[in-house]
């Protein structure tokens, strides 16, 4: 019998290393997002085997998402290409990150994902947990990209098929829905779903393993189909995605928007919502102008900064919100700080209290932006890819 707990963390320093920044990280979502909620955590078993399965829209922002929310200290399956030099090795693995090749690596997988696989089954066998993305690709339309890989099921039953077999092993269906896939202070929404229990397929991955591993995978996907908005057929995904923005309504809590969004979706009537006039919202753009405008003022550079960062670095718009993201941890406390420093040289204000409404400012006037002066506007997912959309 593994240990409970055991493989969540390498040792105390990699323990204190990932509750710090796990924190950090939480942190910067509450600034981040508006509204930012996780449903369902109580599926998520304690001192249990776990992989997480998620959909995947937003690069290395959703295992972030993950890490923050689920309670466990997950290890993430993340592409073998990012793995470049011994020193992002190290930095990679403190951070729970364990390299796998695609077909796409033009490497003989089996041979090549050996290592990775078998720390995998250590894991699980200890009790730990894992990060998989069964979809194989990140794309940020709506909807399941199916079939669903392998690799989830595979590692599954080979863990509970070897010598240091958990009882069981739970696949937790994880859905992760962004009100929009670019921006900053947009909604977000994660859901833990029921477990897939893997054990009961064992017997037959030892007779027929192909057709049990198809089986197995199917289950998890009818599951995570539940977490998630998932607009089909994807032949049809620009057309059935205009509707639907159409169609939808914004209001209440992201529990009632994610229901009637699913209950749209499944209906199929995509009745256009025609937008009201509101006496709230011409009070809130008269009485908010000048907060906009002082806000933009103190943290235009940093708005600049941010704008040329990702033009000159991003070419995958699936990498956007991850970046801002990251900026946010970085950068902006950064430049919040410079900014407080010098309110206190020119005003004497005190330096901690300029950081705070500097940050404050900028997040009115981004507010009074986007909800204000931009509004609800549809968007065309297929427009921000581009030329980088999922192949399946």
């Amino acid at each position: 019998m593994a240990t409970p707990g055991r493989y969540e963390y390498v040792n105390f320093g990699n323990w204190l290393f990932l509750t710090i920044l796990r924190l950090w990280a939480l942190a910067c979502a509450m600034f981040f997002f508006r509204r930012f909620e996780a449903m369902g955590k109580h599926n998520i078993p304690e001192g249990k085997p776990v992989i997480f399965a998620s959909n995947h829209q937003s690069a290395f922002l959703d295992p972030v998402l993950i890490g923050i929310t689920c309670g466990r200290k997950p290890w993430y399956l993340t592409r073998a290409g990012v793995f470049a030099n011994n020193l992002i090795r190290f930095i990679l693995r403190a951070i729970h990150m364990l390299p796998v090749y695609r077909f796409r690596d033009q490497a003989n997988l089996r041979d090549a994902n050996k290592d990775t696989f078998e720390e995998c089954y250590r894991i699980l066998g200890g009790n730990g947990s894992l990060l998989i993305f069964p979809e194989g690709n990140h794309g940020m339309q709506r909807r399941l990209r199916s079939p669903l890989r392998k690799g989830v099921a595979r590692i599954a039953l080979e863990t509970l098929a070897g010598p240091e077999a958990p009882d069981e092993i739970y696949i937790l269906p994880v859905g992760i829905t962004y009100e929009h896939p670019t921006r900053v202070r947009t909604d977000v929404l994660v859901r833990y779903g029921q477990p897939v229990l893997a054990g009961k397929f064992l017997d037959s991955y030892r007779e027929n393993s192909g057709e049990s591993l198809r089986q197995l995978c199917l289950e998890l996907q009818h599951a995570m189909e539940k977490e998630v908005i998932d607009i089909q057929p994807a032949s049809a995904y620009d057309e059935l995605e205009e509707k639907w923005q159409l169609a939808r309504l914004r209001e209440g809590d992201l529990m009632e928007r994610f229901d009637r969004d699913k209950k749209l979706v499944k209906n199929g009537k995509y009745k256009p919502v025609e937008e009201r006039f509101s006496v709230l919202k011409l009070l809130a753009a008269v009485l908010g102008l000048p907060f906009f405008l002082a806000g933009v003022l103190v943290n235009l550079p940093l708005y600049l900064f941010v704008v040329l960062f990702i033009k000159w670095l991003v070419k995958d718009p699936h990498f956007i919100q991850s970046v801002k993201f990251v900026l946010t941890m970085t950068v902006v406390p950064l430049y919040a700080l410079l900014a407080g420093i010098l309110l206190h040289q020119f005003i004497n204000m005190p330096e901690l209290l300029g950081s705070l409404l500097v940050l404050l400012a900028g997040i009115v006037s981004y507010d009074y932006f986007d909800l204000i002066l931009r509004g609800n506007k549809i968007y065309h997912t297929s427009k921000i890819m581009g030329d980088f959309v999922p192949r399946h």
